[in-house]
């Protein structure tokens, strides 16, 4: 059986996770603004809910849990807890699976902070040139340093564990 997700889709899954189990409808932009002034408001649209909030709060647990237990100290962001998965998969070639040395997909999905999430990060990594176990810390690393600059930039502040 094959199944195959976008990035996006699997964005809106974790989504679904960091807002108590509802879905919320998607979407790369806030507003637009054009020449003549006008400016176009894009809403928060909650359409429905997936799951159970309670199975949403087990799940973040459980998320949370792994990130403090597998992540190394040196790729988290200071101050914050995190919800992290990561997940591997092969790619698919005429009805078979490519059998290269390097023909994985790593990707790993973030939401934070954990209590009252404000971003959700996938980062995929398309046939990754390195030793299989040192994938998640390339990601932990990208992650870190995208999910700094989010903070600073808008002015999120630390929460003292």
């Amino acid at each position: 059986l094959w199944v195959s997700v976008t990035p996006l889709q699997m964005a809106t899954a974790y989504s679904v996770l960091a807002n108590g189990g509802i879905y919320i409808k998607p979407r790369i932009i806030n507003k637009i603004r054009f020449p003549e002034w006008k400016i176009i408001d894009y809403k928060r649209e909650e359409t429905r809910r997936v799951i159970k909030k309670s199975t949403s709060d087990i799940i973040t647990k459980l998320l949370v849990s792994s990130v403090n237990e597998w992540v190394a100290q040196n790729w988290k962001v200071e101050w914050y807890s995190v919800a992290w998965k990561t997940w591997t998969s092969q790619i698919p070639y005429k009805w078979k699976y490519e059998v290269w040395q390097w023909s994985t997909i790593w990707s790993f999905a973030w939401y934070w902070p954990a209590e009252d999430p404000k971003f959700v990060i996938i980062v995929k990594l398309d046939r990754p040139r390195m030793w299989q176990w040192y994938g998640w810390a390339t990601s932990a690393h990208i992650f870190s340093e995208v999910a700094s600059y989010l903070f600073d930039y808008y002015s999120i502040p630390k929460k003292i564990k």
